[in-house]
């Protein structure tokens, strides 16, 4: 009925060079990440805009996240965009300075696309135009018959 959902994902370097966007399953990024210091994101509200985040400390420094075969998905550049349709599992979205270095400061957005969801919209607002007019017939008709007195 509809295309596969695509979430769509960009992050904007605040600071000098390349910023890392890489989508992988959850054991492998957590086993590349084990022992190395991060920020996980537990909850976001986006309005109003809420984000909280847990702190993970570790002493560990990471290789450069483009060298590792574990993503599925990745960008790098000092804007990095990436899109990926999303599949069944458990996967992680990481945020990283390109050479694997502390103190990321990225703006990042994400959004995700459900592509062909025309059809299915238009029968959900087309039901509820239909629900609307029988609900206004019915409040015309119970008006009338509460003027004329029956």
């Amino acid at each position: 009925m509809t295309g596969s959902p695509t979430l769509h994902v960009t992050a904007d370097n605040e600071a000098d060079g390349p910023i890392f966007i890489g989508i992988g399953r959850a054991d492998e990024v957590d086993r590349y990440l084990a022992g190395v210091s991060t920020d996980r994101v537990t909850d976001l509200e986006p309005s109003p805009f809420e984000l909280d985040s847990v702190r993970h400390d570790g002493s560990g420094t990471p290789g450069a996240p483009a060298e590792q075969n574990i993503w599925v998905a990745s960008s790098t550049s000092s804007d990095a965009e990436l899109s990926w349709e999303i599949r069944d599992g458990h996967y992680e979205v990481v945020i990283m300075n390109a050479d694997g270095s502390t103190n990321v400061q990225a703006q990042a957005r994400f959004g995700v696309s459900l592509p062909d969801s025309t059809a299915p919209w238009s029968l959900v607002i087309g039901a509820g135009v239909v629900i609307m007019v029988i609900g206004g017939v019915v409040v015309v008709a119970a008006s009338r018959r509460g003027s004329n007195g029956r």
